[in-house]
């Protein structure tokens, strides 16, 4: 678990853990430099329950939940390993039915369901969830071109050995991490997996709106998200996932680019996806185009129009 100045909601999610069916667990957590009272609160709790272990992130790795996972994957010593975020609910049999499961067909991971609350007393199921039972090739087809994301980092329990020293989490991202990090999984580890149809665990919702820079840093990060992912694409997957992959970008375009956002950015993810998809002359003008819309006119008249009919012609690149 990654945490920073959470002193005011984590103790729910420790809650949440301290009452599981399954009683031998270690709950890892990493501290990412905290200004409140966390690191010392769970110092505090450590000193009565040695299951929970509190760890400082090392000053010479970067800033930011992906060292601290890593950091966190290296310190663990239980023969499973799941991720959780600091202000996560369990259900009470979690551990326990995820590591039934694994032993149920030796599984080197199982998904379970996630839902999602607000206010504790008022737990919400999402209607558009996924469960993804499919070959290795179709899972990281939807990762890799499908609007939803088929799970998220805390959904999965691991075989340790499946992961640890083998894969870990790309510090250079603040998005997308779960996406790189499970694709990751599927190509470099070839797991075993099931997914269930069982919800037992709770993400909380942000209540915090968006900053005034958010479209910069979600497409600054989406260059550095497949600037990774193409290394560990075949020529042979590129070509295979090309019209999605082209289509996945066209779509973040249309829904993040702003007139504030530098061009730049987008260029650079256009050249890179030339590069790396041998994308014709056709397709990088429809992108180039739909930045142009987006950058100069956007929300004026006439742009959703224009934008109709330059999502038609890329349904047919």
């Amino acid at each position: 678990m990654p945490i920073y100045n959470r002193e005011f909601l984590v103790l729910e999610t420790i809650a949440s853990v301290c009452k599981q069916t399954y009683s031998h667990w270690e709950c890892i957590i990493v501290d990412d430099g905290s200004t409140d009272n966390t690191l010392n609160l769970l110092k505090q709790l450590a000193a009565t329950e040695t299951r929970i272990k509190p760890f400082e992130r090392p000053i010479e790795t970067p800033k930011g939940a992906n060292g601290c996972r890593n950091y966190g994957l290296l310190k663990a010593q239980g023969k499973y390993t799941m991720f959780l975020d600091s202000d996560d609910l369990l259900v009470d049999t979690c551990i326990e039915k995820r590591v039934e499961k694994l032993l149920e067909e030796k599984y080197d991971m199982v998904v379970f369901s996630m839902g999602i609350f607000r206010d504790p007393k008022t737990l919400m199921i999402p209607e558009n969830r996924m469960v993804v039972n499919e070959s290795l090739e179709d899972t990281l087809t939807h990762f890799l071109t499908g609007k939803y994301l088929p799970w998220n980092v805390s959904r999965p329990m691991f075989q340790t050995l499946l992961i640890q020293n083998k894969v870990s989490f790309n510090e250079e991202l603040q998005l997308f991490q779960d996406d790189e990090f499970n694709i990751k999984v599927l190509k470099l580890c070839r797991p075993k997996y099931v997914s269930i149809d069982s919800t037992d665990m709770y993400y909380r919702l942000p209540d915090k709106v968006k900053s005034e820079d958010y479209s910069t840093r979600f497409l600054s990060n989406l260059n550095v998200f497949y600037n990774s992912i193409f290394r560990y694409l075949s020529p042979l997957e590129k070509q295979k996932h090309k019209k999605g992959l082209f289509l996945k970008l066209f779509r973040f375009q249309k829904e993040y680019l702003r007139p504030d956002t530098s061009f730049k950015i987008v260029h650079d993810l256009i050249v890179l996806f030339r590069q790396e998809l041998q994308l014709k002359k056709r397709a990088i003008l429809i992108l180039y185009f739909g930045a142009i819309l987006n950058r100069f006119y956007f929300k004026k008249k006439g742009y959703d129009r224009c934008y109709k009919l330059l999502k038609r012609q890329a349904m047919h690149v």
